[in-house]
């Protein structure tokens, strides 16, 4: 899996929409190790060109990565903490790189609903 992995992460610069194409072609496949699913999910959402597409991959590699961690929160040998503190950076530079690129009607909507309720939990109702 790791090689067709890393012949999908080759394309991104050459042809992204095959670098798309084999990324996608992966996350179907049981036999795919959680962090390969991440890595496929981090290429699928630097590669589309639809933010909400790329969104939505982001969210559900954060939501994978999120599991992954609580699976091995006991177990956390030194390879295992690398590679989830890698995965988490990657993550983490990627919403920076979604949120830089939000659609103007976004930023305008989030603006107004959030204004001046920064860091602070939401009221309920």
């Amino acid at each position: 899996m790791f090689t067709r992995w890393a012949h999908a992460r080759d394309l991104f610069d050459v042809n992204p929409n095959q670098c798309r194409k084999d990324a996608k072609d992966l996350l179907p496949e049981p036999e795919l190790s959680a962090e390969l699913r991440i890595r496929s999910m981090i290429l699928l959402a630097c590669s589309t060109e639809d933010w909400y597409k790329a969104e939505y991959y982001r969210s559900e590699a954060v939501d994978l990565l999120a599991a992954v961690k609580k699976r091995h929160r006991s177990n956390k040998g030194p390879s295992i903490k690398a590679t989830l503190d890698s995965l988490h950076a990657e993550l983490e530079e990627l919403a920076t790189w979604q949120a830089e690129k939000t659609p103007e009607d976004l930023v305008v909507l989030w603006g107004r609903r959030c204004q001046g309720r920064k860091n602070r939990t939401p009221r309920r109702r």
